[in-house]
């Protein structure tokens, strides 16, 4: 299902798209009667989907929110997946934590120093794979 909704993303929210969505929600947004504009409700469900609701789910979200950023960027609306890049930045800010944690918590071979632990490393890499999503 994720590949199908990235592959969905790449083919159909093209540049042209995005702009009208974009000029669509601006025109939209007061006199919507609170109804979401499209292009804030796709980027809602994708922000909500790296919440931590669905932790256990990222390595498929992840790949979606990417496909979502490089179609906004493409599009000249960057500035849209705002709420998206929020919800990575709290992953980011998660796992950098965790990691911290694991690695006061750690030892060395001695047992009197502490160490990095090679899950803080996995998490550290992680979470730089996951910010890599939002920049590349």
């Amino acid at each position: 299902a994720s590949a199908a909704l990235q592959s969905l993303l790449e083919s159909c929210l093209t540049p042209e798209l995005v702009a009208s969505l974009q000029r669509q929600s601006s025109s939209s947004s007061s006199s919507s009667g609170g109804a979401l504009a499209p292009l804030t409700s796709l980027v809602a469900a994708v922000a909500s989907g790296l919440g931590a609701r669905y932790q256990e789910e990222w390595d498929l979200a992840l790949p979606v929110a990417g496909a979502l950023f490089e179609a906004l960027a493409a599009g000249g609306a960057a500035a849209a997946a705002a709420p998206a890049v929020a919800a990575l930045g709290q992953i980011c800010a998660g796992l950098a934590d965790e990691a911290e944690q694991m690695d006061t918590a750690a030892v060395d071979e001695e047992g009197n120093a502490p160490g990095k632990s090679s899950s803080s490393i996995n998490y550290a890499n992680a979470a730089e794979a996951a910010l890599g999503v939002a920049v590349r």
